[in-house]
């Protein structure tokens, strides 16, 4: 799994593809829990750092099983008993970054951490300040993947969160590069398609595109072939969709949108 599939509470990830709020209220619910699961992961991180650690493998392979500064995962005190961040803790991470800008790990570090937090908690102004801290390690090192996928997710919530065709923009310039790089990553791919569909006005010529890319990848990659079948659902392309919503099937019998893929398709 790459960072643009772990990262933030990426309305991204569930695939939304209307203004303001989830396609379906089964997408909905399953977004709020995968909010509730990067949130809590999320901060754990952040109060390790704020207290003194330094964290130097937090980049695991789940998304609540964060990995601690002690090396083990963040635990369930934590969780339970703190799930947000005050402002003053906030602003005592982002001094801590801006004291030390040569330290690109930590800047890395918070950055990503802070932008994680920040989606859960749909405040773009936190996310903000992780592009800051960010882009000081892009400006040293701008072929850090990680660091690309993570100022495109960075820029790509703010676009969703402001409806702010630019930030899709900047978004799409960070995937481009870590794409550069990487050609045959799907989860990125259908991030950048993402940026068409969301845009004001869409441009799901341009998405299918970049999903049909990925395809040719991952052909069974479900973000992907979810994110296709609402495209041409979305523009009147019902029996390409169906063809895709069958691959979606068979990738994933259980996937939480094929009922209503299947109400779509069906309708006059």
């Amino acid at each position: 799994m790459t960072a643009a599939a772990k990262c933030g509470n990426r309305i991204r990830l569930m695939g939304v593809l209307a203004w303001g709020k989830p396609s379906t209220q089964i997408e909905s619910e399953v977004l709020a829990m995968k909010k509730e699961e990067v949130l809590i992961g999320a901060t754990g991180i952040l109060v390790g750092i704020l207290g003194g650690y330094f964290l130097t493998n937090w980049y695991n392979e789940s998304i609540v099983g964060e990995i601690s500064p002690t090396g083990g995962q963040v635990s369930s005190a934590v969780a339970a008993t703190q799930t947000s961040l005050s402002a003053d803790e906030i602003r005592q991470l982002i001094k801590r970054a801006d004291d030390a800008p040569q330290n690109l790990v930590f800047q890395k570090e918070v950055g990503i951490s802070l932008y994680r937090y920040g989606a859960s908690v749909e405040d773009s102004a936190i996310v903000t300040e992780a592009i800051r801290l960010l882009e000081r390690v892009y400006d040293s090192n701008p072929t850090d993947r990680e660091t690309l996928v993570s100022l495109g997710n960075s820029h790509f919530d703010i676009g969703y969160f402001k409806k702010d065709n630019q930030s899709f923009e900047k978004a799409r310039k960070y995937y481009n590069e870590a794409l550069e790089i990487q050609t045959a990553d799907p989860d990125v791919r259908v991030d950048l398609g993402l940026t068409f569909a969301l845009q004001n006005p869409p441009a799901f010529d341009k998405a299918i595109a970049q999903y049909e890319v990925a395809l040719r990848t991952a052909p069974n990659h479900q973000r992907t072939l979810q994110m296709m079948t609402d495209a041409l659902l979305t523009t009147g392309r019902k029996t390409d969709a169906a063809t895709f919503l069958d691959r979606l099937k068979a990738a994933n019998p259980t996937h939480p949108m094929i009922s209503d893929f299947d109400r779509r398709v069906s309708t006059p």
